[in-house]
C-alpha cells in the first residue's frame, strides 16, 4: 500500500466556496503545525475537501 502525507500549501481559501470551518479548519491547522506532513489517515473526512480546494497537497511519504 502506498504511503502518503498531507502538507499545508498556504494561500487564501476561495471566496466562492465559503470559509473553512469546524473539522476542516482543525485539519488545516494541524497541517500547518506539522511541516513534514500528516499521515494519510489523519482527518479522513476533511482532507479530501482541503485537497480539492487546493489548500493541502497530498504527496509521497519520506
Amino acid at each position: 500500500m502506498a504511503r502518503a502525507r498531507h502538507r499545508f500549501r498556504g494561500g487564501a481559501p476561495d471566496v466562492e466556496q465559503g470559509p473553512v470551518r469546524g473539522r476542516h479548519l482543525e485539519a488545516l491547522r494541524a497541517c500547518a503545525l506539522h511541516p513534514l506532513g500528516l499521515r494519510r489517515g489523519a482527518y479522513p473526512s476533511a482532507m479530501p475537501v482541503l485537497v480539492a480546494r487546493g489548500l493541502v497537497e497530498e504527496g509521497p511519504a519520506r
